[in-house]
């Protein structure tokens, strides 16, 4: 083995690393994105029933202000928390994105080495192809220059 192929089964192997290690980074980022999708329903789940609770405590023929201001605070409350489980819920879809992105961007970094490494084996094994025909060649030479002496 060369030292250039060497090299590029050094450079190879690392990707290989890379690759392991970026695709367990993706499968956490989808991991926390599930969660946060998770979340996010759960809120959006309690949000629409305190807006239920609140449009039933306004719809009533007695209207109670001090009910009807403790569901609009709870409904607010709510409302703030989904909005706040949408945008982690956001925040997970661009890391598994960007980590997804990450991940390709190592395969063909580590498609392209094995594409070099080919090539360089080829061309390796083309020189070793040609200086086995040169020592045939040689030896033919010789063989055919000793029976003609």
């Amino acid at each position: 083995m060369s030292r250039s192929e060497r090299s590029l089964v050094a450079l190879r192997t690392l990707a290989q690393f890379d690759l392991a290690s970026q695709g367990a980074t993706v499968a956490e980022c989808a991991a926390q994105r599930e969660r946060a999708r998770r979340d996010r329903d759960q809120c959006a789940r309690q949000c629409e029933a305190s807006a239920e609770s609140l449009r039933d405590i306004a719809s009533r023929a007695s209207l109670n202000p001090i009910l009807l201001a403790a569901a609009r605070d709870v409904f607010r409350s709510d409302r703030r928390q989904l909005e706040h489980a949408q945008q982690v819920l956001a925040e997970a879809e661009q890391r598994e994105v960007a980590a997804r992105e990450e991940l390709a961007d190592i395969r063909n970094r580590e498609r392209s080495l094995d594409k070099v490494l080919g090539s360089e084996r080829r061309r390796t094994q083309l020189a070793l192809t040609v200086k086995e025909m040169s020592l045939i060649d040689d030896l033919w030479l010789q063989q055919t220059g000793s029976t003609r002496a």
